[in-house]
């Protein structure tokens, strides 16, 4: 999962993609290695339920992570 960040979404001058979008990303890589089906999008509560699993292992300060 891919949460929102805020920022350019490609890298123009080495046409990278920074995954940067307003929405969350899922993507099946083993069957979608180019990310064109983004399951986020197809079923909405799906990372509310990974952020809720994500919390019950890690808790929920995120004290350490920092945007790019």
């Amino acid at each position: 999962m891919i949460p929102p960040y805020e920022g350019r979404e490609v890298n123009e001058l080495v046409k990278i993609e920074y995954d940067n979008y307003d929405y969350y990303q899922l993507y099946n890589l083993k069957e979608d290695m180019k990310k064109q089906n983004n399951l986020a999008k197809i079923n909405p509560e799906k990372p509310k339920e990974l952020i809720h699993d994500f919390e019950i292992i890690h808790g929920n300060e995120y004290n350490g992570l920092h945007q790019l």
